[in-house]
């Protein structure tokens, strides 16, 4: 009788996995096209609350106050063993060049969105360990130089270059990014 419950419920969506974590950060869901991303919760969730990620799709955290060192290696490792697919630094003006040291053991990384930090050309170099990315927001201090750096990693789709300092020479930098999109 139990089997015939659970076997005429209708279908749910898929559950990836349930996220949680003692850093204050809010996740979120990645959406395509110009459908803005959705806030999938926040962390650390109340008892008995969850946040619930669906298979298959990307998603991503956005870190709560000030990142340094400690909990920068604090978000790696989090990143590194709950499967993080995604990091949005935007805003965290604290992050430099050598921020960016701390975030080189999360190989998985698809998504990282650095804009609004000072992070320049030099710290653009450090991304080469991230081989599975695909979507790049780079900061405002990135030059032609630095979008060299960038034509290294074939994976990238989508490229954000708002407010950066590059010309036509970065952009034709660029044209070994079979994949990018937009």
């Amino acid at each position: 009788a139990v089997l015939a419950a659970v076997f005429w419920l209708p279908s749910a969506p898929a559950i990836a996995r349930h996220f949680d974590s003692r850093l204050p950060m809010k996740v979120f869901l990645r959406e395509t096209g110009d459908i803005p991303d959705r806030v999938m919760g926040f962390t650390p969730v109340r008892k008995g609350r969850t946040i619930r990620i669906p298979e298959g799709k990307i998603w991503y955290v956005r870190p709560i106050g000030t990142l340094n060192a400690v909990r920068l290696d604090e978000l790696s490792r989090l990143a590194q063993r709950q499967g993080i697919p995604g990091l949005d630094l935007s805003d965290h003006w604290e992050l430099s060049d050598a921020s960016l040291r701390h975030l080189r053991g999360i190989r998985h990384l698809q998504m990282l969105d650095i804009s609004r930090t000072r992070i320049t050309d030099q710290g653009i170099a450090s991304l080469k360990a991230f081989h599975e990315l695909e979507v790049l927001a780079l900061p405002e201090a990135v030059s032609d130089r630095g979008l060299s750096e960038v034509a290294t990693l074939t994976t990238v789709r989508e490229l954000s270059l708002d407010q950066t300092r590059t010309g036509d020479e970065g952009l034709r930098a660029l044209s070994p990014l079979a994949h990018l999109e937009r």
